[in-house]
């Protein structure tokens, strides 16, 4: 086992748990849940941000 810092460990974590969640979604499915969570943190926040749409 390497001698890895705490926070580049706690970064693996969570990057294993996106990679299970998504493991199975589409290139789309993925790139929807991205924008539905996006726009979640942008009203969370109130932050006022330029969305590009895509067609």
């Amino acid at each position: 086992m390497t001698n890895e810092p705490r926070a580049m460990q706690e970064i693996h974590k969570i990057r294993e748990v996106i990679y299970e969640e998504t493991r199975y979604m589409s290139q789309e499915e993925r790139s929807a849940l991205t924008r539905r969570e996006a726009q979640e943190v942008i009203e969370k926040y109130g932050l006022k941000v330029k969305r590009l749409e895509r067609s």
